[in-house]
């Protein structure tokens, strides 16, 4: 019996040493990939949060561009009918113009009834 325990100590010992050591290095990796990502995270999420608002700002952007050619174009429009209206006043026009409904209408000034 004493010859068993004998040659099963060394076995026992190496297995457990074995162990120890592949639970080492195993579970370190671990702990030192979750640790970097800890580390890292806020880095990743701060580059990812500044492309985000660029992206957005470059989307407002085209919005402000838009918003501004449609009130130039508003604005030339205005103009347009205020000339128009400053026009027919002095009884200078004999054209007709289209609404916005599609109607014709006919402007005062020269009518050819």
């Amino acid at each position: 019996m004493s010859w068993l325990t004998d040659q099963s100590w060394p076995s026992i010992v190496l297995a457990l040493a074995l162990g120890l050591l592949l639970g080492f290095l195993i579970w370190s990796r671990r702990w030192e990939r979750v640790r970097t990502t800890r580390r890292d995270l806020l880095g990743h999420l701060t580059l990812t949060h500044a492309r985000e608002l660029a992206d957005r700002d470059g989307q407002i952007q085209v919005l402000r561009d838009e918003l501004d050619d449609e009130r130039d174009e508003h604005a030339r429009a205005i103009e347009e009918l205020s000339r128009d209206l400053a026009d027919c006043r002095a009884g200078r026009v004999d054209r007709s113009v289209t609404g916005t409904s599609g109607a014709r209408v006919r402007t005062p000034g020269g009518t050819r009834d």
